[in-house]
Formats: structure tokens, C-alpha cells, sequence
């Protein structure tokens, strides 16, 4: 069993550590492990240590809206290729410095699985099938799509979350950066004040908006 988002006001105080899930149970990754601004970001298989897949939650000033943050590289936010001028269309997701997307996430169903919406335009995250189910191993793309255009099954994800401390998250930054300070975007962003003790299966609740 994992914990799943319940209300995601109720995490303003914390940062929430999460992996995210698409409907083949690949899992959101950053494309060949980079930092770098305009990474591609991707569906990955379930493949221990191959990709960087684990994420920050960061709860924003309005409520039940927040920005996916990479816990390997703590510089880049999910966002997609045309943020710069909010024109979306068919646009592969990335991950950037300055231009993060502020997402919301809405129930499919009963729940627990999610859509991912970007605020700024109402478009959805969408992972892509792999073309031929013979092949294993594959990483597919994700793009952002408007709502329910494509198969609204490919816009569903599961959000599987992980509770951590401020040390934790201090220690993973220092190992990946090489500084003991915490940054403007764990001190201010991610609001680490008042953060509970690391804890993972504490049962199942449907993920609401």
C-alpha cells in the first residue's frame, strides 16, 4: 500500500516528496538524467536508479494549485517547450529553471488516479503508448495536451507520496550540490517549516483537487 495526495492544501506547511505514475505504470522521469533547463521529461520504465523519478510537491499561494519540483536536481520544475508564450498545443513537457508550470490535479473517477492540469492553459499532462506492446524497456514521451484530447486514459496519473524531513532534504541537496545551505527554492518555495518525520504506507486515500 502507498499514501496517496489527499487535499493538497494540507500540505502547504511540507514538502512532499512523490512519484508519479501514468496509466502504463511508467514512471515521470527527466530524459537521461539531466538538470540542464529544457530537459525533456518522460515516461520511464520502473527501472531502479535508471532515471531521476522521484519529485517535490510545492503547494502555491492559491489553494489546491502546486509546482512539481525534481528531487535530483532542485533547480528545474516540470513545465513544457512553449511556456514562454503559454501557447501549448501539442508541446513535449521539459523541465525548466524559470518557467514552471503550476499545475492542479482534478479525480478521474472514483479516483485515485489524477489528471495533471496546468492552470495557465487548462491543458493536461499526457504520457504516449508505446508503439509496439512487443517492446520493453521503452520510454515514451510526455507532452501536454488539452483536457481529455487525446483518450483521457493517457492524461491519468497515480501520485504515490513520501514524507521527508528538513534533514533529509538538506542531505540529498548537499550530496547533489555541494552546499549545506538550503536554497530559495527548499527555504521559501517548498516551505519546510514545521515538517514531519519521513513515513510511507500509511494507507490509501482517493487523491482530490
Amino acid at each position: 500500500m502507498v499514501n496517496f495526495l489527499q487535499n493538497i492544501t494540507a500540505l502547504a506547511g511540507a514538502a512532499t516528496l512523490c512519484k508519479i505514475f501514468d496509466y502504463k505504470n511508467s514512471l515521470l522521469a527527466v530524459s537521461g538524467g539531466s538538470g540542464a533547463d529544457n530537459a525533456a521529461v518522460v515516461a520511464a520504465p520502473t527501472v531502479a536508479g535508471a532515471l531521476p523519478v522521484e519529485w517535490l510537491i510545492v503547494p502555491q499561494a492559491n489553494a489546491g494549485t502546486f509546482t512539481l519540483q525534481s528531487a535530483t536536481h532542485p533547480s528545474v520544475f516540470v513545465s513544457y517547450a512553449a511556456a514562454t508564450i503559454k501557447l501549448p498545443g501539442h508541446s513535449q513537457a521539459v523541465v525548466s529553471d524559470a518557467l514552471p508550470s503550476v499545475f492542479k490535479a482534478v479525480t478521474v473517477g472514483g479516483g485515485p488516479a489524477v489528471n495533471l492540469i496546468d492552470i495557465n492553459t487548462n491543458f493536461a499532462l499526457t504520457s504516449w503508448a508505446i508503439a509496439d506492446p512487443a517492446w520493453t524497456g521503452i520510454v515514451t514521451p510526455i507532452t501536454i495536451e488539452p483536457l481529455n484530447n487525446p483518450a483521457s486514459f493517457m492524461q491519468s496519473f497515480n501520485v504515490a507520496l513520501f514524507f521527508v524531513s528538513v534533514a533529509d532534504i538538506n542531505g540529498a541537496r548537499t550530496a547533489i550540490t555541494g552546499r549545506t545551505s538550503d536554497g530559495p527554492q527548499f527555504r521559501d518555495r517548498a516551505g519546510l517549516k514545521g515538517l514531519g518525520d519521513k513515513a510511507s504506507d500509511r494507507g490509501r486515500n482517493d487523491i482530490k483537487r
